[in-house]
C-alpha cells in the first residue's frame, strides 16, 4: 500500500530464510510453523529527489485452509537512501 504515491512496485519475491527468493505466486512456497521468511521488493521511484515515502505491505496467505491477511510496516532503513543528483540529507 503506497498512500503518497511516488513509488510503483516492479517485482516481488519471497522465500524461507536460507533459500533464494522466487516468485510470490508459486504454490510450492510454504513455511512450516515457526519458520521465518525474507520478502524482496523492487520499486520504481517517480519523483526526482524523494523524501520519505511510506510503504505498508498487505500479506495474504493461507493457513489451515483459511485465507488470512497481515499488515506489515515498511522498513525504516529506506529513509535517507542516496539518489544520484540529489542533495544528501
Amino acid at each position: 500500500m503506497l498512500p503518497l504515491g511516488g513509488l510503483t512496485p516492479v517485482t516481488r519475491a519471497w522465500a524461507p530464510c536460507g533459500a533464494l527468493p522466487g516468485p510470490s505466486d508459486v504454490p510450492e512456497n510454504t513455511l512450516t510453523a515457526g519458520a521465518s521468511a525474507w520478502f524482496t521488493f523492487t520499486f520504481r521511484v517517480h519523483v526526482r529527489c524523494p523524501g520519505p515515502l511510506p510503504v505498508q505491505f498487505r500479506l495474504t496467505y493461507e493457513q489451515a485452509g483459511r485465507t488470512r491477511v497481515l499488515l506489515l510496516a515498511g522498513s525504516p532503513t529506506w529513509a535517507g537512501l542516496p539518489y544520484a543528483g540529489c542533495p544528501s540529507s
